[in-house]
Order: structure tokens, then C-alpha cells, then sequence
């Protein structure tokens, strides 16, 4: 399975370019649902530019397209926006929470059994080091008194468990928190993760973007430069994101076999590739891993 997953480091800025409110740089953002993404146009780049640094120009050109002898080489793979999977916010008696798009999680489950182009490498077993929940309500004096509460961005929200028949839904999420455990090991004793329906997800996603004032300094008075006062937003250390990749050519074309493809996602799983803006000040650093090294079969 070619799809990757994508864990950040450190804050995380792909600016869509174009002012929001009073964020003059904004993350990208889907069309249709108005939540936060990464377009796949940037993952490729970014995912590129890592391999030729790298030395693997000649492979990264033959699966990511390029140019050869004045020709251009078509992509062997089609990859597309990133989808926001898990999104860290403060809690004040959990201490950080992860809120999931429900609408995403889906996405992700459709993608993960529709394509399926690499042979799967080990079996996925569902981790028990979390606890999922969904929002009974925005109000905590609209549910039920004995469900369980969650303090979450200063905000009181009613929870409950997940039905027996969303278990394919704990077990997506349980993929999420295998990347963030892999990648962070014992820093986090458990993960509590909080499935948003889709009529709460904007208002807690907005509210749970990093956002920050940027200045720029004349180095020679030392002061703030007349106009360089900016807002951005970003992506909080801890978020988890899921890229779809497709192939787009079959193992014969151009006598590429398909294993070929694989092996280079392989080779770039569990390694850490610069990506966005604003790496000079410790931005945009994520931790990558291919999806068939982490499941079975859903």
C-alpha cells in the first residue's frame, strides 16, 4: 500500500498564499469542506526535493516525473491532498487531546480499501494505548449527566464511547496513534481521541490551529521594519496527516515494475523530510511513514 502517513515534528506552515481574516498566511484548505489540508502538489515537492537532496535523483524522477534527454517522464503515481487526521489541542485535565475529522477518518477508510497497489508487510493489530470518544454535544447541560466530560481548549464537552459498530472506525484511528507512538515513543502514557461529526468539526478545528504574529527586523536600527507585521497559522507540533497515493501506470509500463514504486515509498518511510515554510526558524519538519508498514488488512 503506497499511501503515506504523516506525523509533524515541529510547527508546521503550508500557506495557501492568500489572506483569511486577520491571517495574512493561512494553511491550505479543502474546497468542498473548508477544513485544512496540505495539496498534494505540495507533499510531492517537498517529498521530491527530500530525495534528490538525498542522492535519488534518477529514482525520484522515474516514479515522480522529470525530465530525461529533453522528454518529459510522466508520474508512475498520483498523489493528492494530504487529509487533516489528528489534530493536538490542550486539555486541561488530559493534557492533550486529538481531535479527528469523522468525515476524514472516512476518506481515509475508502481509500485504504479501494487501493491497495503494494503487497501488505505485517498484520495490524488494534493498539490499546487510547481512548476514543465522540461528542455527545456541544453543551454539557443538553446530555445525558453521566456521560464522561473532557476539558478540552477551556471548553466543557460531553463524550461518548463509540458504538460496537464503528469498530472499523477504531481501527483507523488506532493507525494514527501507532504513528505518533512510533515516532514519539514513551513521551504520551495514552492517547485520548475525540471523533468530531461534522457539524461541530469546523468550529473545533479552526479553534485549534496554532496561530502566531511575525515580524521583520531592520538589522540596522534594530526595530520592527515599517509594514513587516504578519499573522500565519499552522499546524501544532503532534498533528497526524494521511496522503493518498495511487498508482497511475501498471508494473509494465516502461519496464518499470511496480515493486519498483514501493520500494522507494519503503525507503522513505520513518524518515524525517523538511516540508513548508519557515524552515530556518525549526518549522516543517515531519516524520513520513508508508501505510503498508503499518496495517493488514481493514
Amino acid at each position: 500500500m503506497l499511501h503515506l502517513i504523516m506525523v509533524t515534528l515541529t510547527p508546521l506552515l503550508p500557506s495557501s498564499g492568500l489572506g483569511r481574516g486577520v491571517i495574512d498566511r493561512p494553511v491550505q484548505r479543502d474546497q468542498a469542506t473548508a477544513l485544512p489540508t496540505i495539496y498534494g502538489s505540495s507533499v510531492k515537492g517537498a517529498i521530491k526535493s527530500y530525495l534528490i537532496r538525498k542522492g535519488h535523483r534518477e529514482r525520484a524522477e522515474r516514479v515522480l516525473g522529470g525530465e530525461e534527454g529533453g522528454k518529459t517522464i510522466p508520474s508512475k503515481v498520483s498523489i493528492g491532498d494530504a487529509l487533516l487526521m489528528a489534530l493536538p489541542v490542550p486539555s486541561r485535565d488530559r493534557f492533550i487531546v486529538w481531535l479527528v475529522p469523522k468525515i476524514n477518518l472516512l476518506r481515509m477508510l475508502s481509500y485504504i480499501r479501494d487501493f491497495r497497489p503494494c503487497e501488505r508487510d505485517s498484520e495490524y493489530e488494534v493498539k490499546e494505548n487510547f481512548n476514543l470518544y465522540t461528542m455527545a454535544g456541544p453543551d454539557p447541560n443538553d446530555s445525558d449527566p453521566n456521560n464522561e466530560k473532557i476539558n478540552v481548549m477551556d471548553s466543557v464537552i460531553p463524550l461518548k464511547k463509540l458504538e460496537n459498530n464503528e469498530l472499523n472506525l477504531k481501527k483507523v484511528t488506532g493507525i494514527l496513534v501507532d504513528s505518533l507512538d512510533k515516532t514519539f515513543g514513551e513521551m504520551f502514557e495514552e492517547y485520548n481521541v475525540i471523533l468530531l461529526e461534522n457539524k461541530y468539526v469546523r468550529h473545533f478545528v479552526e479553534k485549534g490551529l496554532g496561530k502566531r504574529a511575525r515580524i521583520k527586523i531592520d538589522y540596522e536600527t534594530g526595530t520592527v521594519e515599517s509594514g513587516k507585521l504578519w499573522y500565519e497559522e499552522y499546524y501544532p507540533p503532534y498533528t497526524v496527516f494521511f496522503v493518498p497515493v495511487l498508482p497511475t501506470r501498471t508494473c509494465e509500463h516502461r519496464n518499470l515494475p511496480e515493486r519498483g514504486v514501493c520500494e522507494l515509498f519503503r525507503d522513505l518511510s520513518g524518515r524525517t523530510v523538511p516540508f513548508g515554510g519557515s524552515l530556518t526558524v525549526g518549522m516543517g519538519f515531519t516524520k513520513v511513514y508508508m501505510l503498508g508498514d503499518m496495517l493488514d488488512l481493514i
